[in-house]
C-alpha cells in the first residue's frame, strides 16, 4: 500500500484525509457492496455512475458554503451528521456557524483517538463519510423535490436507526447549534 496519497499535509493538519488510490478502491468496493445489498442496484451501473463524477467536488458544492472541506475528517463528520439530522428532521442545511461548531466539536472529540493518528484508517473513514454525506443529501433532495413522503419517512427511519445503533446518537432528540450538537 503506497503512502504517497497521504501527502505532507498531515503535519499541518492531523485530520487530513489522504488520497491513497488503493484505499479509495477499497472504500468504493464497500460502497458498491452496500448499495447492492440495500437496493439491489447493479454494481457495474453504480460504479460507472460514480466514475462519471467527482465526489470531492460534489461535497464542495453541497457543503462549501458551510465552510466544510472534503479532505478534513471533522468537516466530513460534521457534513455527515448534518445530512442525517436534516433527513430525520426534514430540514434544510443549517447556517455556516452551526457547521463550524459541529466540526470543532468533532475535532475535540476525536483528537486523541489512535484511529485518527493512522492515516490509512483516517482516509477509509473519511472517504466513506464523504460518499455517504453526498449521496444521502442528493437522495434526500430528490425525494423532497418529488414530494415522496413515503421515501422521506423511510430515509428518516434509516438515518435515525443508523446513528442510534452505530454511534448512540438519537437524532430526534438533538439540536444543531453554533456550539455543536446538543440534546433537545
Amino acid at each position: 500500500m503506497g503512502s504517497s496519497g497521504y501527502g505532507n499535509g498531515a503535519a499541518e493538519n492531523p485530520f487530513s484525509v489522504g488520497t491513497d488510490p488503493e484505499l479509495s478502491v477499497q472504500v468504493r468496493r464497500e460502497l458498491l457492496d452496500t448499495l447492492h445489498a440495500r437496493t439491489n442496484y447493479d454494481k457495474a451501473d453504480a460504479n460507472q455512475e460514480l466514475d462519471a463524477r467527482d465526489v470531492h467536488e460534489d461535497f464542495r458544492l453541497h457543503f462549501g458554503e458551510l465552510g466544510l472541506a472534503p479532505d478534513n475528517l471533522p468537516d466530513l463528520l460534521a457534513g455527515h451528521l448534518i445530512v442525517m439530522w436534516c433527513i430525520v428532521h426534514d430540514a434544510t442545511l443549517p447556517a455556516r456557524d452551526v457547521a463550524a461548531g459541529l466540526s470543532s466539536q468533532f475535532a475535540a472529540q476525536i483528537a486523541t483517538s489512535p484511529m485518527i493518528a493512522d492515516p490509512a484508517r483516517r482516509q477509509l473513514m473519511g472517504e466513506a463519510l464523504l460518499y455517504e454525506a453526498v449521496l444521502s443529501l442528493e437522495a434526500y433532495r430528490l425525494a423532497r423535490d418529488a414530494g415522496d413522503r413515503a421515501k422521506l419517512r423511510q430515509m428518516a427511519e434509516s438515518a435515525q436507526s443508523a446513528l442510534l445503533n452505530q454511534r448512540g446518537v438519537n437524532l430526534r432528540r438533538t439540536r444543531l447549534t453554533a456550539s455543536g450538537m446538543t440534546r433537545a
